[in-house]
Order: structure tokens, then sequence, then C-alpha cells
């Protein structure tokens, strides 16, 4: 299993109190303790997301524009090479036998389990607003980015019993793994006084593998609810952009190349349960 990063740990613990404090001040239960907490801060990891600019090679088939989501659509309609993707594929450390599944049966959670989950992300997007609004009279827009972490028996109370025991089948339904962690997330695009961009964007998230073991994403709403943001996938048999219903979910594992394209209007909520392989 994964061991905390006590390395790690101890290099940030010296950026903050400099060498000589850190050797006499900080004893090893503190950095085994930090270790731990940024052990499953990483390993929890859903991806960030960053301007179209910043992301360099592993923009690629993901940014709005010239390379864009719509070449990410011609490159699975075979006009990209599948060297290129395997390039990709390997300068992100990915396996190019990885595969995905997807769970395409929308009432995995019922409407109304969907319904709830995105009103709570609601409410802290807007708290979270307000919070930056007293603070700074001239902030723009929305907040970008909102997530948070929920136990099973949070979870279960929001959206119910029978929803819950879906989510946990369609978990644990290829090796009988079980998730340790669940995420709520809320991904606005934003106005361009606040994008990373000129232009309406909330950034994308490039090419990566998860720390995470598994990852089980439900989409809150429909892709057709939001333009952009779209996962992807590469293997060796080319780029896939599964359509993602409202319920429906996607399960891969750690090793698969994967990305979000640029999202440049509209709202995208998602569920995730991950198994990070590390006991707190």
């Amino acid at each position: 299993g994964y061991k905390p990063y006590s390395s790690h740990a101890a290099t940030l613990l010296k950026s903050q109190f400099g060498t000589e404090r850190f050797r006499s001040s900080i004893d090893s239960s503190v950095v085994a303790a930090y270790g731990a907490a940024v052990t499953a801060s990483r390993l929890g990891d859903i991806g960030h997301f960053v301007a179209a600019k910043d992301a360099g090679d592993s923009g690629i088939f993901l940014c709005a524009g010239g390379v864009g989501e719509g070449s990410a659509l011609k490159a699975v309609g075979h006009t990209t090479s599948q060297e290129t993707i395997n390039n990709l594929i390997e300068a992100v450390g990915a396996d190019s036998d990885a595969h995905f599944e997807v769970a395409a049966k929308q009432d995995l959670i019922s409407a109304a389990a969907r319904a709830a989950l995105m009103q709570r992300l609601d409410v802290l997007a807007a708290t979270e607003q307000q919070r930056m609004t007293d603070n700074d009279s001239t902030a723009c827009g929305g907040v970008h980015d909102v997530q948070e972490v929920l136990t099973d028996e949070h979870l279960t109370d929001l959206i119910g019993e029978e929803s819950m025991a879906s989510l946990r089948r369609a978990f644990v339904a290829t090796d009988g793994r079980q998730h340790n962690m669940v995420k709520l997330r809320r991904v606005e695009a934003m106005p361009a006084c606040q994008s990373y961009c000129s232009n309406n964007s909330s950034g994308l998230i490039g090419w990566h593998t998860d720390f995470a073991r598994r990852t089980l994403q439900v989409a809150l709403n429909s892709d057709d609810e939001y333009e952009g943001g779209r996962l992807m996938y590469a293997t060796m048999n080319g780029l896939h952009i599964p359509q993602r219903q409202a319920g429906c979910a996607t399960l891969h594992e750690s090793s698969i190349a994967h990305g979000v394209s640029e999202m440049t209007a509209g709202c995208r909520y998602g569920l995730f349960l991950l198994d990070t392989g590390y006991m707190t």
C-alpha cells in the first residue's frame, strides 16, 4: 500500500520553518503526522484546473479553439495518429493497456439525490462567494471550483440508502475493492474579469494519471448543460470522450491517461468515490 510522504513532508516543513528551526523544534512524530496529512490530500487529489496558456504539452487536444475539444473530437474520428496518442501516454507515465468503464445507467443515483447534492454545492459556492465579496468589494463572477469531502454516513443522509447501495455496487463491480473517500465538486466557467484567460473559461485539467488507485465519477448534471469540461481518456485504441448524461458514471484505475477539456460556459457538478489505498 501507499506510505506517508515523510520526506516530502519534511521538505515542506523546512521551507516553512527554516532548516535550523526544523532540526531543533520539529520532532519525527510531527513530520509523520504532517506526512500522513500530505499523503491523504495527494491521494485524494481529483485534478486541478489550470489556464490553457500554462498547460503546455499536457493541454494537447484539451484547449478550446485551435487544438481544443473540437480537435479532440476529430482525433476520435481518426484524424490524429495513434503514435501521437502513444507519445502522450508515455509522457505522463500511463499504461497504454489501461481501460475505463462507463456505467450508462442514468438512475445510478436518483434525480432527487442528484438535485440535493447540486443544491449543497451551490450553497457552498454562494457562501464562499460572499466571503470573497466581504474581503474584496471589486470581486466579480462566481466561485470557480468548490470541493467538499463527505463521509459515507453523510452522503447516505443526503442521497438515501438505495442510491448509496447503487454507488457501492458500481465501485466494487470488478474486483470487490471498496472506496475510502467521497468528494463533491462544482466547477463553473469564470467571466473574463476573473478567468485565467481573456474570455470565459474555467481552464482545463491536463493529461495525467491519478494518485488514487480507482476513481468512480458520477455526473450530477448532463454534459449538454455546459460547454467544454469533457472527461477524456487516451488509450492504445485512441482518444475517447464518454457521453455523460446526468446520473451515469465512469470508472477508471490510476494508470490510465486522462484529462478534462477547457470549460467555457456553464457549471459542471460531480460526485467522486475514490480508493486511495491509504488508511487513516
